[in-house]
């Protein structure tokens, strides 16, 4: 009982860790420490009493340091992220115990010098029967939870969404960080105030874009791209996976033009030059047809899904899909069978258990919606990509980068007879957008406006000279030098990025 003791001390080591390190503590605890405690378990009889101090010690101390909250009442411990009560547990654990091995300890009471062979056969049954059980329980806590909720209440709707298959596969991970599996401690529990439907702490009252600040909202304004950031990794990662195990792996692939075709939906996507998100060879098999995908993420806490299930939002965004595009070039399947087959795939080609690959790749886009859904909540939207203090007379300056292209339509005419006009009527657009709130941040605008082909605005030019001639001084090199390194690593970078982005739109032949 020592153990026991020793695990209800407050200065037990593994809860002062879940301060600091909430989600390597969380894991510890899970796939190490319990399993001491289940030993216990089942092969203490009427140990159940025994485990009181422990759950009052996990209740109290270790959940509230796990996750930033106040210690647990008795609704909040259902929200027990996967840690059971030992107290309650242990009447089933010492049960299947003492079902699992009644054979061998028959044996043993007996002096039996054979073991017969359906020995092995009545264990496994006993064990997928504890598993069954097991199942049981774990529903009917489930259900007990969703029952003591009110019907409209967003926690009962979180409870049903982190019961979604897959939705706890971040949970579960190791937080092994070479595969980007490990949460520092604000964003683990900021996933675990996602999850419950809690509300985070330390929240702003209002959005950059002047609306209240809740939850939903960061998960839906579009200030700061972050739902552009979002979507765009889970395309890149499918990209990734795909690159592993297909050929001709492209994102952005432009679908071919129509020529007469009709069309049955009327809101399919007609247009010259619509594209999907990912497109790869031989994914279904070795006939060289190129299967197209198409990502969407939404959220499910909006207030056109409070009334639908889950499973229906599944449908409605896949069949919305299917009429924009299936008609010009064709859609992946759904995603839980599209990420199947690439995890068997993936599987194939390295030699691995299908199980274990498909956990990975659960993980690995389980991690990139979180971290995204907390960029989206925590992420700074303010009116500029970079934000220096002290620039000019002790004013912040809020820097704005822009490439824009003198090729642009509107301003064609104008700039085929003056250089420049391009840039400048982007610095002009910035100011109109930025200046009300930089100015009642206290910050200064500036624009850094940069053409297609290399010419950078006015401003953009002041300040490059005011930052040359603070780095000279601080670096000891002559200004000139200075500006030289300054315009040739930016347009190097620029250059690079516009050829991307055209060769990544080349249709291949």
């Amino acid at each position: 009982m020592c153990i026991v003791v020793r695990a209800c001390n407050k200065d037990y080591p593994d809860l002062e860790f879940a301060l600091t390190q909430p989600h390597a503590a969380y894991s510890a605890f899970c796939h190490g420490l319990i399993g001491k405690w289940t030993y216990l378990a089942r092969t203490i009889p009427h140990s159940s009493e025994l485990f009181i101090p422990l759950e009052s010690a996990i209740r109290t101390i270790f959940l509230p340091s796990l996750t930033g909250q106040s210690p647990f009442n008795d609704t909040d411990r259902n929200f027990q992220l996967g840690i059971i009560n030992p107290s309650l547990m242990s009447l089933y654990h010492y049960t299947t115990s003492v079902n699992v091995t009644s054979a061998l300890a028959n044996l043993v009471i007996t002096r039996a010098t054979l073991m017969p062979s359906d020995i092995g056969i009545q264990q496994l049954e006993e064990k997928n029967l504890a598993r069954n059980q097991l199942k049981v329980m774990e529903t009917a806590s489930v259900t007990e939870l969703l029952a003591i909720l009110p019907a409209n209440c967003k926690q009962k709707q979180s409870v049903e969404i982190a019961s979604e298959k897959g939705a706890s596969s971040w949970l579960n991970a190791l937080p092994i960080a070479r595969h980007g599996f490990a949460l520092h401690k604000s964003a683990f529990r900021d996933a675990i105030c996602l999850r419950y439907g809690w509300q985070p702490p330390l929240l702003p009252s209002h959005c950059i874009c002047g609306s209240t600040y809740t939850v939903e909202h960061a998960m839906n304004c579009p200030s700061g791209g972050f739902p552009s950031i979002r979507h765009n990794e889970v395309r890149d990662l499918t990209s990734a996976f795909l690159s592993e195990v297909c050929h001709n792996v492209h994102t952005e692939p432009t679908l071919q033009p129509l020529q007469g075709e009709h069309l049955k939906y009327k809101s399919a996507n007609g247009e010259v030059g619509a594209r999907l998100d990912v497109a790869a060879q031989n994914f279904w098999g070795k006939d060289h047809q190129t299967a197209y995908f198409d990502v969407r993420i939404f959220n499910p806490f909006a207030q056109s899904y409070a009334n639908s299930s889950m499973s229906k939002c599944y449908r409605k965004h896949e069949l919305d899909k299917k009429r924009e595009y299936e008609e010009t070039g064709g859609i992946g399947p759904i995603a839980t069978t599209v990420y199947k087959r690439i995890a068997s795939l993936i599987a194939d080609k390295r030699q691995e258990l299908y199980s274990t690959t498909l956990f990975w790749l659960r993980c690995k886009l389980s991690f990139s919606l979180l971290r995204s859904a907390i960029m989206c909540l925590r992420g700074t939207s303010r009116p500029a990509d970079v934000l220096v203090h002290n620039w000019s007379l002790g004013k912040p300056a809020a820097f704005d980068f822009c490439v824009t292209s003198p090729l642009n339509s509107l301003i064609l005419s104008e700039a085929g007879v003056s250089s420049g006009v391009a840039a400048q009527a982007s610095e002009i657009r910035k100011h109109n957008s930025n200046d009300a709130k930089c100015v009642e941040l206290g910050w200064v605008c500036i624009p850094l406006v940069v053409e297609t082909y290399g010419a950078w605005g006015q401003e953009a030019v002041k300040t490059f000279a005011q930052l040359a001639s603070r780095l000279a001084i601080a670096c000891s090199k002559p200004k000139s030098v200075i500006i030289n390194e300054i315009y040739g690593r930016l347009n190097t970078c620029l250059m690079r990025s516009i050829s991307s982005a055209i060769l990544t739109r080349i249709v291949p032949s």
